[in-house]
């Protein structure tokens, strides 16, 4: 699987992460269910604090969708699947299990409908857009 991360625009890395930083990862604010991951390192194994995600409730579990494809955070959980979701300074440790293609397609469509953004729903509704192209993972809670 060859898939490769597609960039973020210029206001969602400048603007938007900066943004969510402060309010979801220091001040603790919930929006729309928004967590700051912190993964581990692929070659350091150093935890880092990567990018606000959204953890998707669908069907009684919790997801993450990388709506970039093959992203830095993505790599990274592929390596050490065990990461931390931060709001404030209330930290969740997890395990995330990636779902193979054949089973994302109810957890995108669930993605889709909760989403009010646009951009998002471009992303996910494109015209070359496969689930292959956006990487699903389950968490499960760690002790």
């Amino acid at each position: 699987m060859t898939l490769t991360a597609r960039r973020p625009s210029w206001s969602e890395r400048r603007l938007v992460a900066p943004l969510l930083q402060l309010l979801v990862g220091r001040l603790g604010l919930d929006i729309d269910q928004v967590r700051m991951l912190e993964v581990r390192g692929r070659h350091s194994g150093a935890w880092h604090t990567t990018t606000p995600v959204k953890v998707l409730t669908h069907a009684g579990q919790r997801y993450l969708v990388s709506l970039h494809g093959n992203s830095d955070w993505v790599r990274n959980l592929r390596v050490h699947p065990q990461a931390r979701l931060r709001l404030g300074r209330d930290i969740q440790q997890v395990t995330a299990v990636e779902l193979p293609d054949d089973l994302k397609a109810p957890v995108l469509e669930a993605y889709l409908a909760a989403t009010r953004r646009r951009t998002t729903r471009q992303l996910l509704t494109g015209t070359d857009t496969r689930a292959q192209d956006h990487p699903v993972f389950q968490l499960q809670a760690s002790p």
